[in-house]
């Protein structure tokens, strides 16, 4: 968006997606965070000061004049890697552009990518791993969007479920096969997801391998018993039936779960302004 604004003024807009770069706050992510990252490029090392110069040096060089809107990813990152930071990269674009509404507080798209990065700090400083199946347990709000495109952008498979859904959790966890366990109250909690028995889900294990993020999204059961579908841009399927849960509304009244990630992906997506209401009515909504 920008490189189209201001390229009839010569000016030039592109970005580098460098590797991990050994810096302080990399040295105090775990070790084995970081040979995960690794492990995922082409030229398997840690980036340097001088490898992102280097790039910065081509995009500047008057030479150079004829290249913009292009995001140079360092390392080789893989496919899979690139296409999740799509969605990031455009939240970015949207800037100063009101993106969330809530209990009376507008938050710009510049906030919301700004809260994505220091939630994936937090998640890398936890040793949270890409491939983990992780609950995400609370309502919508600014702070858990934000850490859900975090646990996405992270290679999570993420288990979106409200604090008000009914039935043993618990329950909701062992059968969605969840690993960890976090929590937005007071702060954000992780804790290991309960006991269970048997080894992976033959599709986690492909999401896994493939580097990609997943989402298992429970359906409501207004049709027969409940049932959650693991679920990527490529991959789809059923998993064993669960007790049934809920993610909460997203600026619309009563939605299903997968109709409130719609709902949350295509309006940021889009550059529209999302209203998360106070209640599930529609005089809330309204107000």
């Amino acid at each position: 968006m920008a490189a189209r604004e201001l390229g009839s003024s010569g000016i030039t807009v592109n970005a580098v997606g460098p590797a991990p770069v050994d810096t302080d706050l990399v040295r105090s992510v775990p070790a084995e965070k970081i040979d995960a990252l690794i492990a995922r490029q082409a030229v398997r090392r840690l980036g340097t000061f001088a490898d992102v110069i280097h790039v910065v040096d081509f995009f500047i060089d008057p030479r150079s004049s004829f290249v913009t809107g292009q995001l140079l990813y360092l390392g080789g990152q893989a496919d899979g890697e690139k296409s999740m930071d799509w969605l990031i990269d455009r939240l970015r674009s949207f800037a100063g552009k009101s993106a969330l509404a809530e209990g009376g507080t507008i938050y710009t798209y510049a906030q919301l990518a700004a809260r994505i990065e220091e939630h994936g700090a937090f998640l890398a400083q936890k040793g949270v791993q890409p491939g983990r199946v992780v609950a995400l347990v609370a309502e919508y709000s600014f702070d858990s969007i934000a850490l859900f495109f975090a646990l996405v952008r992270n290679r999570a498979i993420v288990v979106p479920v409200t604090t008000g859904v009914g039935g043993d959790l618990e329950d909701h966890f062992s059968q969605a096969l969840v690993d960890d366990v976090i929590r937005i109250e007071d702060g954000i909690t992780i804790q290991p997801g309960p006991p269970r028995a048997g080894g992976t889900h033959a599709l986690v294990q492909q999401l896994r391998d493939a580097g990609h993020a997943g989402l298992v999204l429970f359906s409501s059961g207004s049709v027969g018993n409940p049932r959650p579908c693991c679920t990527t841009s490529t991959i789809c399927g059923s998993l064993p039936r669960p007790a049934g849960a809920r993610f909460g509304h997203a600026g619309v009244p009563d939605v299903r779960p997968h109709r409130g990630i719609n709902t949350l992906l295509n309006c940021l997506a889009m550059g529209a302004l999302m209203v998360i209401p106070t209640a599930a009515f529609p005089n809330a909504c309204a107000a």
